[in-house]
């Protein structure tokens, strides 16, 4: 009887982790590896399998796949991307260990030649970190756009 009792929780529980268990979030983790690998390629496939089983559209998801699409030269699908994010939650910043999103969305910009649009993305971003009260936060932002290789 005990171990009879003790099958039917354990099957419950593994089937509650099974339940909870996020596929989008395993691709992300994957992505987010490869990204750190130098893999850029792989891990664009990883944030595409994890946005499409996502069961909510989720900013940062975007600006990731868009962060290592610019790693590749791919700025126009990387802006898409960093301007669906934006369609997602218009008060989106990004992350600084990545730059924040309107920075990211200046450096497209620079590079496809278009440099109205960046400045006013550079404007863009300082007026988000403003308001969001993080001038050191735009200062390490800012440092870390520089520093990357595109």
């Amino acid at each position: 009887m005990k171990s009879m009792l003790f099958c039917l929780l354990w099957c419950v529980g593994i089937g509650t982790i099974f339940q909870n268990s996020d596929p989008a979030a395993a691709y992300f983790q994957k992505a987010a590896l490869q990204v750190q690998e130098g893999h850029f390629k792989d891990a664009i496939q990883s944030y595409s399998a994890g946005i499409q089983s996502e069961n909510k559209p989720n900013p940062r998801s975007y600006n990731d796949r868009g962060f290592a699409k610019i790693h590749i030269g791919e700025f126009e699908g990387a802006l898409l991307d960093f301007e669906q994010a934006l369609k997602i939650d218009p008060n989106y910043i990004g992350e600084c260990y990545n730059g924040g999103i309107y920075f990211k969305m200046a450096v497209c910009y620079e590079k496809t030649e278009l440099p109205e649009k960046a400045s006013q993305c550079y404007e863009k971003q300082i007026l988000q970190f403003e308001k969001n009260g993080g001038g050191l936060d735009m200062e390490n932002c800012l440092l870390q756009t520089v520093q990357m290789p595109f």
